[in-house]
C-alpha cells in the first residue's frame, strides 16, 4: 500500500478500496498552509482546501467516475 508524504503534511494512504487523506478539526489545520493543501475537516464534516483566499469546504463532493 503506497504511503503519500509532503512537507508539512500528515501522510495519507492509498489502496485499491480508499485513499485516507489528512483529517481534523478547524482549530487543527496547519499553521502555514500553502495553496492546494487538502483535507477533511471533522468539525464541518466537509473536505476543504486552501487557496490564496483561505480555506474553503468543498460543500458538493465531487463524482468520481473513473479511477486510472
Amino acid at each position: 500500500m503506497p504511503i503519500i508524504t509532503g512537507n508539512n503534511t500528515t501522510n495519507s494512504t492509498i489502496s485499491s478500496n480508499y485513499i485516507q487523506v489528512p483529517s481534523g478539526t478547524t482549530g487543527e489545520r496547519p499553521a502555514n498552509p500553502t495553496s492546494g493543501y487538502m483535507r477533511y475537516n471533522s468539525t464541518t464534516g466537509y473536505f476543504e482546501t486552501y487557496t490564496a483566499a483561505g480555506w474553503g469546504s468543498i460543500s458538493t463532493p465531487p463524482l468520481v467516475t473513473n479511477v486510472s
